[in-house]
């Protein structure tokens, strides 16, 4: 939960159910988030406050779903399930650079 840290983020999932699924969790821990989404009771009394989150359905292999919201890139992609196998030249929408 990145957004929890301050962070602006946006998930992305391909199912339906499967982004509806996590819009619900995702609005359901930036109203009470549990503990285990920060590392020290100090850190979830100081933490500089949550930023923007939004899950989107689409496909990870296209770009259209960028486009449709007005991003041009991300700062940083945290992925762990597509693509760890894949090379970053894969996908130069997502990497700009």
């Amino acid at each position: 939960m990145l957004a929890l840290h301050g962070l602006d983020a946006y998930g992305l999932e391909i199912s339906p159910i499967g982004a509806q699924t996590a819009d619900s969790y995702t609005r359901a821990q930036m109203k009470e988030p549990l503990s285990y989404n920060f590392g020290s009771a100090e850190y979830a009394k100081s933490h500089p406050g949550p930023g923007q989150v939004e899950i989107i359905e689409g496909d990870f292999f296209a770009s259209n779903w960028l486009s449709e919201r007005g991003i041009d890139g991300f700062d940083i992609v945290y992925d762990y399930t597509v693509s760890p196998s894949l090379h970053v030249h894969s996908f130069p929408f997502l990497f700009p650079f």
